[in-house]
């Protein structure tokens, strides 16, 4: 399928919901927002899809820096684009932010273990950003969205796991995927097929790429989280985040989950809702909190 027309394919996909939830925002009411663009493009690896965009911290001195990953089914069809509208906002709170991109399903080296692969290698570059655009490595949170969400809280399995891995002070997590092993009780796996193209086969296949591909099953990660979903997300279920939340405090880690009323899967990476307001809020508290 051309890229665009699977492109239009998943924002169908995305866009589809409940009778009871056609008041929440789609994804089209969301790449239709202000999408400011960043101050710079920088590519971490060799890859063309191996960069983050630089959205630069309004004010002065060291600023703490978000690591922001965007969603979308994991695959090629989605890109960091539509999250633009809350890298600007994050930025205007005095809070840098390294937007990632990264090879996804559909992309030549995208999935396991490319995929996971150019998150690490990204987050762990913000090392090298730190002295040329005023970073302070001692204040680096990872948040990311939906697919997006897995990736921010893999992130904290990663540093747990690798010596040399970045280690975020905190981690948010949107209407996140802890567990790709989750079904629905017909069977049904989160955006459909994604999940075994980006594994490679199943989880009955590869029981033990899925264990470490899945933050709820490498508890505790030690990190600081927020949990954040609405309350009507017709796409990942809230249940995923209260169970990880639930999961991760009975390890030991400090988290706080908080279910947004009223909002959707994508009102919480919309800088001008109440969801976006909170993550806002969440940011800024983690943000002063070395």
């Amino acid at each position: 399928m051309p890229l665009r027309m699977a492109r239009y394919a998943l924002l169908g996909l995305l866009s589809a919901a409940p009778l009871s939830a056609q008041t929440m925002m789609t994804a089209r009411d969301l790449v239709a927002l202000p999408q400011p663009a960043p101050d710079t493009t920088i590519w971490y690896g060799a890859d063309s899809l191996q960069f983050g965009e630089l959205f630069r911290a309004r004010g002065s001195g060291r600023a703490p820096v978000v690591v922001l990953i965007h969603g979308g089914c994991w695959l090629a069809a989605f890109d960091r684009r539509h999250i633009r509208s809350l890298a600007g906002a994050i930025a205007a709170e005095g809070i840098a932010v390294w937007s990632l991109e990264y090879r996804r399903v559909g992309n030549p080296g995208g999935g396991w273990p490319g995929s996971f692969d150019d998150i690490g290698a990204g987050t762990d570059y913000v090392r090298q950003l730190a002295p040329a655009f005023g970073l302070d490595t001692g204040r680096v949170i990872v948040a990311g969205h939906s697919a997006g969400g897995h990736f921010a809280l893999w992130t904290g399995v990663r540093a747990k796991q690798s010596s040399g891995a970045l280690r975020p002070t905190a981690i948010l997590a949107l209407a996140a995927v802890p567990d790709l092993a989750w079904a629905r009780p017909d069977g049904t796996q989160i955006c459909g097929d994604a999940i075994p193209r980006l594994m490679g086969g199943t989880a009955a296949e590869f029981p033990d790429r899925y264990r470490d591909a899945s933050p709820g099953r490498r508890l505790p990660l030690g990190i600081t989280q927020a949990i954040l979903t609405g309350a009507n997300d017709q796409i990942v279920p809230p249940e995923l985040s209260r169970t990880y939340a639930a999961a991760a405090r009975a390890a030991g880690d400090q988290v706080r989950l908080i279910e947004v009323p009223a909002a959707g899967h994508f009102e919480v990476v919309a800088p001008n809702t109440a969801a976006g307001r909170e993550v806002l809020a969440i940011l800024r508290a983690m943000a002063r909190s070395p």
